[in-house]
């Protein structure tokens, strides 16, 4: 364990047979998620409740359009009575390779640009913000802002999934993904460019990073660069909220502050894959008019 710079990222090496959750009263939670608050600034050593929301998160409405600004976590931790928590992500998957790889991708990206189309996948139609019509909301908002900053857009209001009739068979060359919905399954229906990013609304989205049917498992498999989700149920409104991750990202901030600032709890069930220092846009993206 070593802590290293002006932005304090903490070094922690796991053996390759670490564990990716920890058993607590019969239930599932990330390691990872404990290691970012290693030193109890957040809560003491137990799980989250659902309302003790982490310190860095930004607060969103997103029908109502509402976002709190992005500060970089190096900004945050300036501020009086800031807790020291961290951005943990793993180099993680099937094999060393792929692992790897994931760090590759991402400075080709970043030396190149990233292109791509940004694929949007709905499970109908946006109602109200409120339980699950929130996830369509969220995904929404993310299209909004990619829209905005004149991404290409493949986007879809079916409750299938891409790769599923009569939703788009395929989305291919993506730079950008956000979706929903089945358990624990990915559907092979992407090819994702260097340095791509997805978010995968899935309870059970990254319960190995290594293999099986989960999401995150075959997204690195495939090729994406940058993924999060859920080793364990989380409650909807506790994944990564994509429209404010797609957002920070735009605006340049980098893959670990983007995330971090849009998980509502730390000491629960997420669980991020890739390079955290990785900033897709450098300088951000200007709104297009």
């Amino acid at each position: 364990l070593e802590e290293s710079g002006k932005d304090k990222i903490l070094y922690i090496v796991f053996s390759y047979q670490t564990p990716f959750g920890l058993a607590i009263d019969g239930h599932n939670y990330a390691l990872d998620q404990f290691v970012a608050d290693i030193w109890d600034e957040y809560l003491p050593m137990r799980v989250a409740a659902p309302t003790e929301v982490q310190p860095y998160f930004g607060f969103a409405q997103s029908e109502g359009g509402v976002y709190q600004g992005f500060i970089p976590l190096s900004a945050y931790r300036e501020q009086p009575r800031a807790r020291l928590i961290y951005s943990v992500w793993r180099l993680d998957a099937a094999t060393p390779a792929l692992a790897k790889g994931l760090v590759d991708k991402a400075l080709l990206a970043e030396a190149h640009g990233l292109s791509g189309k940004a694929c949007f996948d709905l499970n109908g139609n946006p109602a109200a913000d409120y339980l699950y019509g929130a996830g369509n909301w969220d995904i929404y908002q993310a299209e909004h802002f990619a829209r905005k900053v004149g991404l290409p857009i493949l986007d879809d209001t079916n409750e299938q999934e891409f790769g599923s009739p009569p939703a788009p068979m395929r989305c291919d060359g993506a730079a950008l993904y956000t979706g929903w919905y089945s358990l624990n399954h990915y559907n092979d229906a992407f090819s994702w460019n260097p340095g791509a990013i997805g978010i995968h609304l899935d309870s059970a989205s990254a319960v190995n990073p290594r293999g099986g049917p989960n999401w995150v498992a075959n997204a690195v498999s495939k090729g994406i660069t940058i993924t999060s989700g859920a080793i364990g149920e989380p409650y909807l409104d506790n994944l990564p909220h994509p429209d404010q991750a797609f957002l920070y990202l735009f605006e340049g901030a980098n893959a670990g502050d983007a995330l971090l600032r849009s998980t509502r709890l730390l000491k629960w069930m997420i669980m991020n894959i890739g390079d955290p220092l990785y900033r897709p846009f450098q300088g951000g993206l200007r709104t297009q008019t």
